[in-house]
């Protein structure tokens, strides 16, 4: 009944529940929340891939995004995945709240680049394996939004890379990674395996002092018609601070030390901590009936490893027909470094004669690019494509 036991030990077939769960939620813009929680994909040169070109490759299907070696990244996956939401709502026993992006990504990838984060994160190892470094110097001690490194066209500083790590290791499933805010850090994978790993995190940003100082003051001085007035025009534009008329400047000195004496009175420890209490009721009330759903939803889903009707040891043959005509078949997009291996199943492997998916396995064996779930993604768009047939046994 452990939360984090339970995460663990979801394993393939609750990776790709969670996937087809995303699938679903996508293209959901009735979701107030969509564009906050719809997946995000990267392809091989970590670049993030617009909306559009999302849609335009691979409409909703994650899984055929993964197949071209993209790496998804499903944010708030708490609320498309019962295992997850279940975690996230035991950590909030202890912390303020709490909410999870979860990061599948190939083998022999990177999803992204070194970065650091506004918030301290726990990191989750589910499935496969992720070589983690995380960096000992901090370019920017407890960063906000617009000052994390390695995001929105902000680097990460040469000497920070080019510098000694404070982790270099590699996480196995059940191990479990802190990454305080502003560390910058990264993770690889190895041949052949992929890995899925959940990232708790804990928005410690917003937990800081003066991001509620700001807010109250700006409540409590607002209340006051005497802060509300515009300041005379002499401020700021006056090029000078010089040539502004004394009287104008000690009615503005007057002013501030009148505004800080009337914030001071009124804000006190208490009201801060009555604040939070607000603030992460709030944030708690906003994600819980989802998860609620999602954790009811599992109940009913079935605990295998199908994507689309293909699982491991479902039988497959070739088609006796050419498939769909081209012109009603999506483009079919495979990584390079696996293509050659996976087309070679169409072209001398698959037959008339029945076989499980499962005996494909020594054939693609040799190339470590691919992975159970690569095999898996490849033969359900084939059966999509209608190349490939499942036969009832």
């Amino acid at each position: 009944n452990n939360p984090l036991s339970r995460q663990v030990a979801m394993g393939l077939p609750g990776i790709i529940r969670a996937l087809e769960n995303g699938c679903n939620a996508f293209l959901d813009q009735s979701n107030p929340d969509w564009q906050n929680t719809f997946p995000m994909v990267y392809n091989a040169q970590k670049q993030s891939l617009t909306l559009r070109e999302l849609v335009n490759s691979y409409g909703n299907d994650l899984f055929a995004a993964y197949l071209d070696g993209c790496s998804v990244v499903m944010n708030h996956v708490d609320c498309l995945s019962a295992e997850t939401a279940l975690l996230c709502e035991d950590m909030q026993q202890t912390f303020p709240y709490a909410y999870a992006n979860a990061y599948l990504t190939p083998p022999l990838s990177q999803a992204v680049s070194a970065h650091a984060d506004d918030r301290d994160v726990f990191v989750v190892q589910v499935y496969g394996s992720k070589a983690w470094s995380v960096y000992e110097k901090v370019p920017i001690e407890y960063p906000y939004g617009q000052e994390q490194v390695g995001k929105n066209g902000l680097a990460v500083p040469t000497s920070v890379l080019e510098g000694p790590k404070v982790v270099d290791t590699t996480l196995q499933p059940g191990d479990v990674l802190y990454i305080p805010r502003g560390f910058v850090h990264e993770a690889k994978t190895s041949q052949k395996e992929p890995s899925y790993h959940i990232t708790i995190a804990l928005a410690t940003f917003d937990w800081a002092l003066t991001g509620q100082l700001t807010t109250l003051m700006r409540q409590v001085l607002d209340a006051q018609p005497e802060f509300r007035q515009a300041l005379p025009v002499q401020f700021g534009m006056r090029r000078d601070y010089a040539n502004i008329l004394p009287e104008h400047k000690q009615m503005l000195e007057e002013r501030i030390h009148r505004a800080f004496e009337v914030a001071s009175q009124q804000i006190t420890s208490e009201t801060i901590h009555n604040y939070l209490q607000q603030k992460y009721e709030w944030h708690r009330n906003k994600s819980r009936p989802d998860r609620v759903a999602r954790v009811t939803a599992a109940t009913a889903e079935k605990n295998d490893e199908t994507i689309g009707g293909v699982q491991m040891d479902t039988w497959i043959a070739r088609s006796s027909s050419r498939g769909k005509p081209q012109q009603q078949r999506q483009q079919q997009h495979i990584r390079k470094e696996s293509a050659e291996t996976l087309s070679s199943i169409l072209n001398s492997v698959l037959n008339d004669k029945p076989i499980q998916v499962s005996q494909l396995l020594p054939v693609v064996q040799d190339c470590d690019t691919i992975c159970d779930l690569t095999l898996l993604s490849f033969v359900r768009t084939c059966v999509e494509r209608g190349e490939v047939v499942i036969v009832k046994r």
